[in-house]
């Protein structure tokens, strides 16, 4: 059987995080693992770095939804810890 696609989503809102180990690779290395555990494929992945700017435009989080269906609505805005 195919693995179920899967869109993940990476953000750090502080310079801080990227030091703390919360990081865009740890995050990646945790979405993967947690992908592999749960029989996905990692179709398309969008990462956010914010800069404190303000809003230039929707977030990639908007753009990854338009087009994605979800058999559980309310799992796009759960941690994958709180899925397991």
């Amino acid at each position: 059987m195919q693995p179920a696609p899967l869109v993940t989503y990476i953000r750090v809102s502080t310079s801080g995080q990227s030091r703390s180990g919360l990081g865009i690779n740890a995050q990646r290395h945790t979405l993967a693992q947690f992908a592999k555990t749960e029989g996905f494929e990692i179709a398309r992945e969008f990462v956010e770095v914010e800069k404190g700017l303000g809003c230039t435009g929707p977030p990639p989080s908007a753009q990854g939804c338009s087009g994605c269906r979800s058999e559980n609505s309310d799992a796009m805005s759960r941690s994958p810890s709180s899925t397991a």
